[in-house]
Formats: structure tokens, C-alpha cells, sequence
């Protein structure tokens, strides 16, 4: 393990992985503290999604109100999945790490093989990693888009929706040219290749920014959105958290990949409502771009096989909901243990948090803002 190490808090928290608790450069067994449940007089719990439509993800939300204002909430994943990978072989278990959450195969896959090389202390081949960049931001701005047409359509913006929409999917099809696989499904073992994509991607940037100030300089659009869901404690990751001004990204404090290299600026808002995660996420886009551009020239043909050895590894990567971490342990090449961190458990949290106090009628934007996932949450077995 050479990223990582056993100890007391050491920089920011990521989070809980099974029993560990990984922060920024250490590991323990730390308990994190969880809120009581809050109620009022004269109130009332109700239920709500998924059979109740408007929220596409299998969470379903027990909500406390006296009225109109949300006094306490709390969710119900309805979707937690055992999945068996201790005691395979690293190989046999990339189909079932980058189908966690499809939408975040690349993430997943590229952080649990970096933690196989971690816990081989093999070093991945700069070629590779410029690879792995490109794979994970192509899928990040992807993923951003989804979120943002998905941010649009609770106010019926359906035109602008439905624009970022067709980008996504035209991402989609670039991807699947490019890799073999719109969600990268059998693409990511140790290997890479020559890039050449920024052709096909930098048509869409000039699109992407005009939907952008169109939709800013609509007042009926952003007053459903600014102000709504504020949170500006410091327990989130990814995008959440860059929204409320602090530099919470992988890509910057766990630079593994050699992002510097690529142009990345980390993109940050100070609001911490819906309104500047709608801003983060788009102005990350637009980067994120730029950075495939400044990639792609580093790239090249690379291959390694994995060997079968022992150890132990934990890095993270930042998806786009925000940071995974993998620990894994291994024996002759056969996974021994393997704890996974991911966005949902932190992020699901704050949008708890930021949901008390507001109404029912904006739940939505606060609810996509967050781009909260249900798949991934899993048990390892």
C-alpha cells in the first residue's frame, strides 16, 4: 500500500468502506456520528417514490410535515444489491465492479484496477493513466449532462431539456465509437491506446455554453433554484461540495492520475444551494473537455498483465457524484477482502440535511442537484 496508511484522521473525511473509515491520506475503524430523527407537533409523516413517480431512482422518502415545509425526512433504498466478489479472481471480477452503477463503470473499474496496482505496488503506466483520464471525464460530462436536463424539467424547461439530453446521448455514441461500449462495459484491463476524439467532442462546447447563459438569464428558471436546498457544512463530496466552496476533489488532493497535466482546474461555487451545483456542473463540463483535449496528445500503447500476487491496496478516484475508494486485499490474485466507498452515503446525507425547512414544491431541484445514484449502494460479500 503506498498511497494509504493505517492511522488517525489525516485531512478531509471520504467516508465510510464497510467498517473502515478512509479520510484524505489514512484509514482506521472510526465511528461517524449520525443525526437523530427530528419531529414537531401537529405533524404528519407521508411517503414518497418511487411508485409515486418523479423520482426515476428507487428511493422512496418518509417525509414529517405540519403543512407545506419539510420538518424531517429520511429514505428508504429499495435497491440494496449483495454482490459476491471475495474469493474470485481480479479478472472475473471487472464485470461485476463496472456494473455496480453502469453510469459509473469507468470510475469503478479504473479505481478498483489502481488499487490492484497499489496493492502490488506496480506503477501504471503514464500512458494509461492519460487513458484512464479521458475514459473517466468522458463519462463525467456524460453523466453532468444528465443531471443538469434532469435539474431543467421540475420547472418545464422542457426545450433546453430535451437539448442536453440529445448532447448526452451524442456523447453516448462517441464513446461507444471510440471504446467499443457507450458505458465502457469490457473495455477497461491494462491497456490503452492512441486517442484522437477532440474533433467530435469540441463541436458540442460552444452548444453546451449558450443552453447555459440561456438558462441563467431566465429568471423563472434559476428563482426555483437559488437559495433552495442550502447546505454549506463541510460533510459532502464531489460537486455538492465544491458548491459550497470547498476544494473536495480526488483530482486535486489525490492526484494519482497526473491531472495537472491535463489542464484540470478544480471549479468552485460559494452558494451552496442548487444554483451553484447547477453552475459547478456545468462550468466542470466545459473543463472536462478541455482536459480530454490536453489528454488525448499523451496517450499512446500501453499494455500490462496483472500478476498474481499478494497485498494490500486503497486508492480513490472522483466520479462524477463525487469520491470512490476500493480497499482491497489480496491473496495468489485472488480477492481476500474488498470494501468500497461511494458518493451516495455522505451526499445522500447532506441532501437530507438540506431538504429540512424547504418546501415540497422545490424537492425536486434539491433532489437532482445532488445527482444521487441508488445502485451505488451495495453489499460486498
Amino acid at each position: 500500500m503506498r498511497y494509504y496508511s493505517y492511522g488517525g484522521r489525516s485531512g478531509r473525511l471520504i467516508g465510510k468502506a464497510g467498517d473502515l473509515t478512509i479520510y484524505a491520506r489514512t484509514y482506521n475503524y472510526d465511528d461517524i456520528e449520525h443525526e437523530n430523527e427530528k419531529r414537531t407537533d401537529f405533524s404528519f409523516n407521508f411517503s414518497y417514490g418511487p411508485l409515486t413517480g418523479g423520482i426515476p431512482e428507487p428511493f422512496r422518502f418518509d417525509i414529517n410535515t405540519s403543512g407545506e415545509k419539510i420538518n424531517y425526512i429520511k429514505y428508504y433504498n429499495y435497491k440494496i444489491r449483495n454482490i459476491k466478489l471475495k474469493g474470485i479472481n481480479i479478472k472475473d471480477a471487472i464485470p461485476y465492479i463496472e456494473r455496480i452503477n453502469g453510469n459509473f463503470a469507468a470510475s469503478y473499474t479504473i479505481c478498483f484496477l489502481s488499487s490492484v496496482m497499489d496493492a502490488l505496488e506496480i506503477e501504471i503506466p503514464y500512458e494509461l493513466k492519460m487513458y484512464y483520464i479521458i475514459e473517466m471525464e468522458l463519462e463525467r460530462i456524460r453523466n453532468h449532462l444528465y443531471v443538469l436536463a434532469r435539474m431543467c424539467e421540475p420547472a418545464g424547461f422542457n426545450v433546453p431539456a430535451n437539448m442536453l439530453m440529445h448532447i448526452k446521448e451524442r456523447f453516448s455514441r462517441i464513446i461507444d465509437i471510440t471504446f467499443g461500449h457507450r458505458y465502457f462495459f469490457g473495455v477497461n484491463q491494462l491497456k490503452s491506446k492512441r486517442l484522437d476524439i477532440h474533433k467530435m467532442i469540441n463541436v458540442y462546447k460552444n452548444e453546451i455554453n449558450d443552453i447555459y447563459l440561456n438558462l441563467l438569464n431566465s429568471r423563472l428558471f434559476t428563482d426555483r433554484l437559488q437559495d433552495n436546498g442550502r447546505i454549506l457544512d463541510d460533510d459532502m463530496t464531489g460537486p455538492a461540495a465544491r458548491a459550497a466552496g470547498y476544494k473536495y476533489d480526488s483530482r486535486y488532493d489525490f492526484d494519482i492520475f497526473y491531472y495537472n497535466d491535463t489542464g484540470y482546474e478544480i471549479k468552485t461555487d460559494d452558494s451552496g444551494d442548487a444554483m451553484s451545483r447547477f453552475n459547478v456542473r456545468f462550468n466542470e463540463i466545459l473543463n472536462s473537455i478541455d482536459i480530454i483535449e490536453n489528454a488525448e496528445n499523451k496517450t499512446g500503447d500501453s499494455c500490462y498483465n496483472i500478476l498474481d500476487g499478494s497485498g494490500t491496496g486503497l486508492t480513490r478516484v472522483e466520479s462524477p457524484s463525487g469520491d470512490v475508494a476500493f480497499y482491497v486485499e489480496l491473496s495468489n490474485g485472488v480477492i481476500k477482502d474488498l470494501k468500497i466507498h461511494t458518493a451516495l452515503e455522505r451526499n445522500m446525507k447532506s441532501f437530507l440535511k438540506s431538504s429540512t425547512g424547504t418546501i415540497f414544491t422545490d424537492f425536486h431541484f434539491n433532489f437532482e442537484s445532488f445527482g444521487l445514484w441508488a445502485a451505488d449502494e451495495v453489499n460486498i460479500i
